[in-house]
């Protein structure tokens, strides 16, 4: 590997088949080094003096994957309150000295980190005059990573799509949505995009399968709130089609829990059906909880 960098004066033009499968056959052979020994080949190639830009851009991409990428190939940043006390594990430091080479190099870099980095960020409710919303810090990256899972700690929140009300999920999702037309609508070769929404529940996560020893209140809270966010998820991804058509919008509502089907009749009240008992109800939000009434 160090002879071949060395040796870049006689390697042939990038595009050309044999440089491909030098640059695939190096990649292969990089990736199978251990942590150590990739940080003894930097070392090594430290005082070996080269034109960078002269190796065919596959190798320098992936010298950058080598440089930027963690290990996880995911970023995480949780958001405050969210952050934990005692780490189990030290956060990881990159090294970014490559970015400083030249305006080329930033570019090059910059593009395969997005492109190839997930990002993950956490979403707290924060001064109820504040509400849901993303962090200053976090919002160059919910816009530039091209994968990006918010994971969204719901606490009573109000549910319908754009509700102005500071603590509405609704009002949040209308700021993503907004947030992402201006970062791509002016844009005719926007990148491909994914989002994923990831709703989480104080003290449960309300979105996982469907248990057989789920008490029925928690029950009836899980099919309340995952039909009204799924509601909102929904008319987000509507608008986006239109808005930002290279954008992928998933989440972790729109399974269905159980054997039960929903619909939503209003801001405060949906309907339900047990497909195996043939049960159906309403389930109505009174601000002090979830109440069932079935019908008769």
């Amino acid at each position: 590997m160090p002879g071949a960098v060395a040796n870049h004066k006689g390697w042939h033009q990038p595009g050309t088949p044999d440089v491909q499968e030098n640059v695939a056959q190096a990649r292969l052979d990089v990736m199978t080094l251990t942590r150590a020994e990739r940080q003894r080949l930097r070392s090594l190639l430290a005082c070996i003096c080269f034109d960078f830009l002269e190796l065919p851009l596959e190798l320098r991409e992936t010298i950058y994957r080598l440089v930027l990428m963690s290990s996880s190939g995911a970023i995480r940043r949780v958001s405050s309150p969210g952050a934990k006390k005692h780490e189990t594990n030290p956060p990881q430091e990159l090294s970014t000295s490559i970015l400083l080479v030249s305006r080329q190099t930033y570019s090059e870099a910059r593009n395969v980190f997005y492109r190839e980095t997930g990002c993950r960020l956490a979403i707290y409710l924060q001064k109820c005059r504040i509400g849901y919303q993303l962090e200053r810090k976090d919002k160059l990256a919910f816009v530039n990573f091209r994968q990006v899972t918010l994971d969204i700690h719901i606490i009573g929140a109000l549910i319908e799509y754009s509700d102005e009300t500071a603590r509405s999920i609704g009002r949040f999702s209308a700021d993503l949505v907004d947030a992402l037309t201006l970062a791509f609508d002016s844009r005719q070769d926007a990148p491909q995009k994914t989002l994923n929404l990831d709703f989480r529940f104080e003290r449960v996560n309300d979105m996982d399968d469907y248990p057989p020893n789920i008490n029925q209140r928690l029950l009836h809270r899980k099919l309340w709130y995952r039909t009204q966010i799924m509601c909102v998820v929904l008319e987000m991804r509507e608008l986006l089609s239109f808005r930002v058509p290279s954008l992928i919008l998933m989440s972790n509502v729109e399974n269905a829990i159980g054997r039960f089907c929903t619909q939503k009749v209003g801001s405060d009240k949906v309907l339900f059906r047990n497909a195996d008992t043939g049960d159906r109800g309403t389930l109505s939000n009174w601000g002090n909880g979830i109440s069932c009434v079935l019908e008769t």
